[in-house]
Order: structure tokens, then C-alpha cells, then sequence
């Protein structure tokens, strides 16, 4: 008969398990697993009090909409406490070195995720996600940004701030360093729009897709001074049954304030990953050619996304 394996034979294992994922991989890519490792090995600590029958939540975005904002408060403890739903994060599970390369009209998911998770964050057009095999009961939301703004923040962040993965940043981090604004932001324009990130955008308001299962949410409602309001009716739509005291205190956490050191919205580091936090930044960085440019390139991505003024 078998005997339950002693407690430092579980950490031996542990350690041996954490080593073979990280065999291999650079510096930022072994920081990067070793924190999504200690987010999992924490909701581990806490016992739900409430477990949803929503089997999977996929949080749909497009870069730079507050993605790693919003993928940290669903992986935090509180989450999984009020919903039984743990965070997992498909790129560092399931890509080659935790990086999906791919363009984001071409982002397929095509095994099912794992159960009771939320899948966070997932850069993906509206075509993809509805390809994606899923359980009977599920939720997906998609966060929405001012395409503008969009661009400005990759560029802030590519030239300064970002972690140089993939082929990607170290690129256009060369680019922009020599490049003035204006050129910069039509470097970006092209990129996106290359990527697929103004067609990703555009395809999420393809309403006759959607279904009660999915929403869209704009980053500058739950970014916003009433942002409480909308996160709590994120958290409704995805069944996580947060109390209120629980819901502003979770929020408030992950405030920008609260993250970035004590920095007030609209205080900015440029090298700082939370540059400066505000909605419209980008008319500060635009001049006209830049806008003339941008509508070029994105037509009447503005107006169709609501963001015209």
C-alpha cells in the first residue's frame, strides 16, 4: 500500500516541475512564467465560495486596450473566490516560447480550454473567437479602445517601455528611435494595420454574431471616474459574484494610482509600462498629418467605433 509523499518530496517535485518549464528560456521569458507560476500556485490557497456554472470566460481584446490591467484583476484571488474560476493565459501555455506570432485575423484556437478558467487576455477578431470550440455554458467579453489612443500607447511603448519580446518590438524599437513622432505614429499606423488591429476592432461590432453570451465594454467606461459601474456589470455578465465591498476594493487595487506608485491619471513616465493612464491622449501627439494619415489608412474606423468628435 502506497504512503501520501512527505512534504519535502512535494516540494523536490514542485521545483523539478517549475525547472522543466523553464528550460530554455530567456531571462524575461523565465520571469514571466515565474510570475504567472506564483498567480496559480496563490488561487491554489483559497477556497471558492461561490463556483459559477459558466465553464470558461474569454477575455477578448486588441493590444494596448488595458489588457494586462484587466488580465491581472481576473487572475486575482478575489476572482476565483467569488466564482471558482482560475486564470490561464493560452500564449504561455500553449505557444511556442509564450508568444502568439500570428496576425490578429488569424489568432485560431483550436483545442478546448481548460474548464472553469478565464482565458486572459486573448488578441483576437470577432471571426476567430466564434470558430472557437467551447463548453454549452460560457462568456466572452471584448474590451474596446480609441484606435488612436491605441497607436500612441504602442508607440510610447515599443520605443521605451515594453519588455523586448518577440521579433516584433526590438524592431520597431530601432525604427523609432531614430524616427520623429510623426514618422513614428505612421510607422505604427502601418503596423496595425498590417496586423489586423483596425480589422479585429471593426469586426467585434458585427452585432448580428454576437450573442447574450458576449459583450462589449470600452476601456474608457471601466477606465473611467464611473468605472465601478462597469466592472460590475462585467463581473455580472461573467457570473463572478463579487460583494460589493469586495468589487470596489478589488478595483481600487488595481487602480492606476495604486500601480504605477502613486502617480495620479494624467502624471506620465514615458518608460514606465503605465504611462499616463488617460483616455485622448492622442490629440496630444497627432498633428494634422498624422490624423490625415491615420484616417487614410483606418477610413471610418473612428466614427463606426463611436469615438468620432
Amino acid at each position: 500500500m502506497g504512503t501520501a509523499a512527505s512534504r519535502p518530496d512535494r516540494i523536490r517535485d514542485m521545483l523539478k516541475r517549475i525547472r522543466t518549464k523553464l528550460t530554455g528560456l530567456s531571462v524575461t521569458k523565465v520571469k514571466r512564467k515565474l510570475k504567472y507560476i506564483a498567480m496559480q500556485s496563490r488561487s491554489k490557497l483559497v477556497r471558492p465560495s461561490y463556483r459559477t456554472p459558466v465553464g470558461n470566460v474569454y477575455h477578448c481584446t486588441v493590444h494596448k486596450s488595458g489588457s494586462q490591467w484587466i488580465r491581472n484583476i481576473m487572475q486575482d484571488w478575489r476572482v476565483y473566490k467569488y466564482s471558482g474560476l482560475r486564470a490561464f493565459h493560452y500564449e504561455t501555455e500553449l505557444m511556442p516560447d509564450g508568444i502568439d506570432t500570428r496576425k490578429l485575423t488569424e489568432r485560431s484556437l483550436l483545442e478546448m480550454m481548460p474548464a472553469d478558467t478565464i482565458i486572459s487576455p486573448i488578441y483576437t477578431d470577432l471571426d476567430q473567437y466564434l470558430l472557437y470550440p467551447k463548453r454549452d455554458d460560457y462568456r466572452g467579453f471584448f474590451v474596446m479602445r480609441d484606435p488612436r489612443d491605441v497607436i500612441v500607447s504602442w508607440y510610447f511603448s515599443a520605443r521605451f517601455s515594453h519588455v523586448p519580446m518577440g521579433p516584433d518590438i526590438p524592431e520597431a524599437r530601432k525604427v523609432l528611435a531614430d524616427a520623429p513622432t510623426a514618422e513614428g505614429l505612421k510607422y505604427v499606423i502601418d503596423y496595425f494595420s498590417d496586423f489586423g488591429l483596425f480589422d479585429a476592432q471593426r469586426s467585434w461590432l458585427n452585432a448580428a454574431n454576437l450573442s447574450n453570451n458576449e459583450r462589449v465594454f470600452k476601456y474608457e467606461d471601466l477606465n473611467g471616474p464611473h468605472g465601478i459601474e462597469h466592472f460590475r456589470e462585467l463581473f455580472a455578465h461573467c457570473d463572478i459574484r463579487l460583494p460589493e465591498t469586495v468589487l470596489r476594493e478589488l478595483v481600487a487595487d488595481h487602480s492606476f494610482e495604486k500601480l504605477s506608485g502613486g502617480r495620479q491619471k494624467g502624471e506620465e513616465n514615458k518608460r514606465d509600462h503605465l504611462r499616463k493612464g488617460v483616455a485622448g491622449d492622442w490629440m496630444n501627439h497627432f498633428d494634422d498629418d498624422s490624423l490625415a494619415y491615420f484616417n487614410k489608412v483606418a477610413g471610418d474606423l473612428v466614427e463606426v467605433l463611436g469615438y468620432a468628435s
